[in-house]
């Protein structure tokens, strides 16, 4: 697969990113990604809805996220950055963001600036800008 898409799209493929997150185990997620050979810009979210973000053990999914991708975890190493899907208040983007995931998803932005802005969180984040790349962790220090 990733042979195909260099071939045809070789000056796009430096910006493109895969994704087989949702609700599988990180197991099936780390499958999908040898399947087809993906062995970079490889992102996982994990969300449910904005309604309840943390039904159906979607926390725990995501410090497991966090854990594989800071090599905490072993058999999980596949994971390069971890997101969180669909954040609309303000306190569940800020403990996200505090639990160490590298994005998050919602349909309120003014709400994760507001999130960026709380104390504990600025000192261990900050909004992405346009010079950042999507494939560098942005590490801070606290």
């Amino acid at each position: 697969m990733l042979q195909s898409l260099t071939a045809k799209h070789s000056v796009q493929f430096p910006s493109t990113g895969f994704d087989f997150g949702g609700t599988n185990s990180l197991e099936e997620v780390g499958q999908a990604f040898a399947a087809v050979n993906i062995t970079g810009h490889r992102w996982v979210g994990s969300g449910n809805s904005n309604c309840f973000p943390y039904k159906k053990g979607v926390y725990a999914r995501l410090e497991n996220t966090v854990a594989c991708r800071d090599g905490l975890k072993s058999g999980c190493e596949f994971i390069d950055k971890g997101y969180a899907w669909t954040l609309d208040y303000e306190s569940s983007i800020a403990r996200e963001i505090k639990l160490g995931l590298d994005g998050v998803i919602t349909n309120y932005p003014r709400n994760a600036l507001a999130a960026l802005k709380q104390e504990d969180v600025a000192r261990i984040a900050r909004s992405a800008g346009p010079k950042d790349s999507p494939w560098t962790r942005i590490k801070t220090t606290t």
